[in-house]
């Protein structure tokens, strides 16, 4: 490393090091919001393979209370920290939306397996979707 040896070595290592900082903090948040709403978006997937779980051996489909609960040992859902669910749910319908703590929401419903980033409609959904969690 003969260019260390030098101010010039030690000054061009100073100001790279600065650089790299100034793009990590710039753009870093971007990229872990971005990592929030892929986990959001695919926790809400998660919540309708559940949902449909559920109601293939009860009566209906499950509010978040009863997704979440312990009563019965393990929660069907466990929400991850930086997440809140909120669903609808009646005996022939759901529609579940998650938030990231990033603020982005996704939904998600019965008549659907995928994950939608604006709220369906009742017509679409069969219930009428939660606001944001």
């Amino acid at each position: 490393m003969p260019a260390l040896n030098s101010k010039e070595g030690i000054v061009m290592m100073i100001v790279s090091a600065i650089i790299i900082g100034i793009v990590g903090f710039a753009f870093g948040p971007g990229f872990i919001n971005s990592f929030k709403d892929n986990g959001a978006s695919s926790f809400v997937s998660s919540v309708n393979s559940q949902e449909k779980l559920y109601s293939s051996t009860h009566d209906g489909y499950a509010d978040a209370s009863t997704l979440t609960s312990t009563a019965n040992g393990a929660p069907l859902v466990e929400v991850p920290k930086g997440y809140t669910l909120n669903v609808a749910a009646s005996d022939t319908a759901f529609c579940a939306a998650v938030k990231s703590d990033s603020g982005r929401t996704f939904w998600t419903h019965g008549n659907s397996s995928k994950s939608f980033d604006s709220q369906p409609s009742a017509a679409d959904a069969g219930i009428a979707c939660p606001a944001a969690a």
